[in-house]
């Protein structure tokens, strides 16, 4: 892959129940690609350290690796969700 292609990303955010579309390129890290999601659906600069990424279902532990590394491709099913259980009522 190209680093400088671009890719359509299309994030869910879970707390706030909304869809971040926006373009990124491949050699974008996941952390980056998090930080841009919650800025889009929050409207404000929010603390992403509280929030973790799932690619396919899968836990992304090293959020230092690019979308290349991954082999994403257009509208990969990215989550961010908060990183602290909470309790159900």
């Amino acid at each position: 892959m190209n680093t400088s292609a671009q890719l359509r990303m299309r994030v869910w955010v879970e707390d706030a129940w909304d869809v971040a579309e926006f373009d990124a390129t491949a050699d974008w890290t996941v952390a980056k690609l998090k930080q841009k999601a919650l800025a889009v659906v929050t409207q404000t600069e929010p603390d992403a350290a509280g929030y973790e990424v799932k690619l396919r279902g899968a836990l992304v532990i090293d959020e230092t690796c690019t979308l290349e590394e991954l082999e994403v491709s257009d509208r990969a099913p990215f989550i961010v969700l908060s990183a602290h259980r909470r309790p159900v009522r």
